[in-house]
């Protein structure tokens, strides 16, 4: 599924990026704005190497906002090309989690975000986000994919924002895959029979899913607040 996190200020425990990494382990990386240019960090294979760097800029700008993705392939080879971000500029790059409807080659070695963006971003003015109806009509498009987006300025533009979610301390997550799988391998046996991927039932309860943002997610509300409960760290907060 990928995930996407906006980092305003705290420091991101190492548990919960670990977390990350080991639900969407194809590779991971970070953007962030300093004296005035977008920066960007990939890294494929070592988690430690990851962390380090996110620990090391954390602590040395406490106050930059950082944002990291995790990848899961679902098109493109898995290679450091395909690891978000990605510019779209010198002055903008962005993250996308979800999947775009976009014509691929067969077999193609790049990812759908990317065709995305060599096909659609690069083609619009640079100031697009500025237009609200650009952003809508972008929104549209990618359907219930989330697109951040970050500019050398560090200000920051979340697209489908309303089907991620933020915690109290003011960081933003795509989805829930941030949270530790191990309540999950405790459910009954019957929680297993809704595989993911049906996007009509919640993948652990067999509920119809009626909300937008239950369908991105796969999981119905109820299961939502139940595994943030017993989890602890993956607290929900705006239902």
């Amino acid at each position: 599924m990928c995930i996407i996190i906006l980092n305003t200020k705290e420091h991101l425990s190492k548990e919960i990026l670990n977390e990350c990494w080991d639900s969407n382990n194809d590779g991971a990386g970070l953007m962030y704005a300093i004296d005035g240019s977008i920066n960007t960090f990939k890294e494929l294979k070592t988690f430690n190497t990851f962390y380090d760097y996110y620990s090391t800029l954390r602590s040395e700008f406490k106050k930059t906002k950082i944002a990291l993705h995790f990848r899961i392939a679902t098109s493109g080879k898995i290679d450091t090309n395909n690891i978000h971000p990605f510019k779209v500029n010198e002055k903008l790059a962005f993250m996308h989690n979800g999947m775009i409807d976009i014509p691929l080659q067969r077999k193609s070695k790049v990812s759908d975000t990317i065709a995305f963006n060599q096909k659609i971003l690069k083609q619009l003015p640079h100031n697009f986000l500025n237009n609200v109806a650009m952003r809508e009509l972008i929104a549209r498009y990618v359907e219930r994919s989330k697109l951040l987006f970050m500019n050398y300025q560090g200000k920051y533009w979340i697209l489908n924002e309303h089907l991620g979610h933020w915690d109290k301390k003011g960081n933003w997550f795509s989805n829930y895959s941030y949270c530790p799988s191990t309540i999950l391998s405790e459910r009954p046996d019957i929680l297993w029979t809704h595989e993911i991927g049906d996007y009509e039932l919640c993948q652990y309860c067999g509920i119809e899913l009626l909300e937008e943002r239950e369908v991105v997610n796969e999981t119905c509300y109820g299961c939502m607040h139940k595994f943030s409960t017993e989890i602890g760290i993956c607290t929900v907060h705006d239902f």
